[in-house]
């Protein structure tokens, strides 16, 4: 169990990435590991996609198009926002979502 324990703490990301996975799986298809998601991080220079508020280390995993909707947990239907413009987005349509917080005509 301290084994377990440990290990657990030390690999956060990699077993919140399993899980995803996991979830999905069952659900859309598609896979992405720990390393995707920090690349994605540094790719949105760790600011949210949305509000573009700067990130410590409190964000959500976002799927573009949400698994309800028919989109994969592949990682080009990933994204990194904060926890407010995840709760507002919830499974709405990426478009819609966008021209709401005024980043599209």
């Amino acid at each position: 169990r301290e084994r377990s324990r440990t290990y657990n703490a030390a690999n956060k990301p990699k077993l919140a990435a399993h899980a995803r996975t996991r979830r999905a799986r069952q659900r859309a298809g598609g896979v992405h590991t720990d390393t995707d998601i920090r690349e994605i991080f540094a790719a949105q220079r760790g600011k949210c996609g949305y509000c573009r508020v700067k990130l410590r280390e409190i964000y959500n995993l976002d799927h573009i198009i949400a698994l309800a909707n028919g989109g994969t947990n592949d990682r080009r239907n990933l994204q990194i926002l904060c926890v407010q413009c995840n709760k507002s987005k919830s499974a709405k349509d990426p478009m819609d979502v966008a021209r709401s917080k005024g980043l599209l005509l």
